[in-house]
């Protein structure tokens, strides 16, 4: 223990310096009194300093490292109230936690009755290492900016933004570009769920609000990044469906809006949210002055996939036979994430076969097992082969006389997951299609249809299966969008339909009815084909893209 043997004259350090002044070992103890504003260093040559120090957990793993003794001290004792009770309360808790983490590594800590969160000074993540998405990286460096050189923008009468919404679907990358942003301009990062802040008591979320902002102003210049931010910022006025709800919900986003005003001593303090689902956020909290930019991060496209697809194969040494371009072509409406995913699920199944390289047969699997899941160890007798053969050869034949048997990546009779044999297919066009045509639309319900079709054609009407209820699924899913949301309906023409009837299942029906015939009609004419396709499965069980162009042609 150290005491204060002269007058502090210098100024109180902020947390951020004092985190600097340990990293470079100018510090050989902290003394942290709970509940006080102050706590108290003392340098190497022995001067004692105040500092605003955050005991997080971030902050004794440095203090540890750096070999700092950390020293928590009780308030001065005096004659305890009922109220000063919990002080006490609290300094035993904190003596606990560190003795807990000593034990069994670092973990969440409470200093004045507020929580600590976790806090990172160097998230280790930049711009190149987020792939995929680059329209996104390009508006939102100026956020990047805005904290590096600040005077730039108030120099030109441009106030710094208050927040920014990121939305998208799951593994779109929304974290990992919040922690490149702080990785970019080089501040802290401050990361939450919103969730933490769902209380049963009242007040608890707005209190801790007010400490997660009290953190960050003790560090500025940072980033607060708040996941999943519609756990508390659902719309309170009952639109689409959705009500804000409780007094505890609508204190804790009441807070978060009082601090993004400004209220407070905030400059210096960037909000990033993210949100899958951002059109049920209030629109209190969507308006310019809080969050004034909004950034939806899309799936990558073709490109954006294969360069994703390299930054997580850095680490990994490919087969020279690997093409990423081919992998990124093959896998369409992948997240970010699922990216990733696959590429460690093939470094698995590369080292499960003792190998440090990373063959395509890797990858494919990985693919395969992400899409359809993983292979079944069952006996399949020769009935049932010889029913999924024609199901299967139904699929791939329609698909390469619609869109080229090109197109046609593998059809395989093994056992996957559910299914008792899958077709798998390249995308027909080279590069994402947010505007599809109304014939691309039908050729996939004639698609799906192949594999039922083809049964009735060889078995009968009366021996179909139901080895097609996820192809009806599907079929029925796209000719519903076509009639209510792509104005691809002759009764209902060009406009959107927000019900659901018995008109529009008419119009459903008369669309997959029509396709359904011209794919009958096609696979009666090609019935030689079909048996081929099918023998050569029975025999093969899978057929690649080379062996199948071989048959069809």
């Amino acid at each position: 223990m150290f005491s204060i043997s002269a007058p502090l004259t210098a100024p109180p350090l902020s947390h951020g310096q004092v985190m600097k002044k340990i990293r470079n070992h100018e510090i050989a103890k902290v003394r942290i009194i709970p509940n006080n504003n102050f706590s108290f260093y003392e340098t190497n040559d022995e001067m004692v300093g105040r500092a605003k120090i955050i005991a997080n957990d971030y902050f004794f793993e440095k203090a540890d490292r750096n070999d700092v003794d950390v020293i928590i001290e009780d308030p001065p004792q005096q004659l305890p109230s009922p109220l000063d009770i919990i002080p006490f309360l609290l300094a035993a808790v904190i003596a606990f936690t560190v003795i807990r983490s000593q034990q069994q590594g670092p973990i969440q800590s409470i200093v004045g009755g507020g929580q600590a969160f976790d806090t990172v000074e160097d998230t280790g993540v930049t711009f190149k290492d987020v792939a995929g998405i680059d329209e996104v990286k390009e508006e939102i460096y100026e956020i990047v900016e805005f904290l590096q050189k600040p005077r730039k923008f108030s120099d030109a009468g441009a106030k710094v933004p208050r927040g920014c919404l990121l939305s998208g679907q799951p593994g779109t990358g929304k974290t990992l570009l919040a922690k490149a942003i702080a990785g970019e301009a080089g501040v802290p990062f401050i990361a939450t769920s919103a969730s933490q802040f769902v209380e049963l008591f009242v007040g608890m979320g707005a209190s801790r609000i007010r400490s997660l902002f009290g953190q960050a102003r003790a560090m500025k210049p940072c980033i607060i990044f708040i996941d999943e931010i519609d756990a508390i910022g659902k719309s309170r006025s009952g639109k689409l469906g959705v009500v804000g709800g409780n007094d505890e919900r609508e204190q804790t986003l009441n807070q978060i809006l009082l601090e993004m005003d400004g209220f407070n001593d905030n400059d210096g303090i960037i909000v990033l949210g993210a949100t899958n689902i951002p059109e049920i956020l209030d629109s209190a909290l969507t308006r310019p002055g809080r969050f004034d930019r909004k950034i939806g991060v899309e799936l990558p496209d073709l490109g954006g996939r294969a360069r994703i697809l390299g930054v997580h194969s850095r680490n990994k040494q490919l087969d020279c036979g690997v093409d990423l371009n081919a992998v990124a072509r093959a896998t369409m409406g992948f997240s970010g994430a699922d990216l990733a995913n696959i590429m460690n699920e093939a470094a698995i199944m590369a080292a499960r076969g003792d190998r440090t390289i990373i063959q395509n047969r890797d990858i494919d699997e990985a693919i395969e097992k992400t899409v359809i899941g993983l292979k079944r160890s069952v006996k399949v007798d020769d009935k049932t082969k010889h029913l999924v053969a024609y199901h299967e050869a139904g699929h791939a034949l329609l698909g390469a006389l619609l869109d080229g048997p090109e197109t046609v990546r593998k059809v395989t009779i093994t056992p996957r997951g559910k299914s008792g044999g899958v077709t798998i297919f390249f995308p027909s066009e080279p590069q994402d299609m947010q505007m599809v045509s109304r014939e691309y639309l039908k050729n996939r319900i004639m698609i799906a249809l192949g594999g039922t079709i083809a049964e009735e054609i060889v078995l009968g009407p009366e021996n179909v299966t139901t080895g097609a209820t996820s192809d009806i699924q599907q079929v029925t899913a796209i000719a519903t969008s076509m009639v209510k949301d792509y104005g691809f309906s002759e009764t209902f023409g060009k406009i959107k339909v927000n019900r659901d009837d018995l008109d529009v299942e008419t119009e459903v029906r008369l669309i997959v009815d029509v396709a359904y015939k011209e794919a009958y009609s096609l696979i009666t004419a090609y019935k030689d084909k079909l048996d081929k396709i099918a023998n050569a499965l029975m025999e093969y069980e899978t057929l690649d893209n080379r062996k199948f162009i071989e048959i069809v042609q």
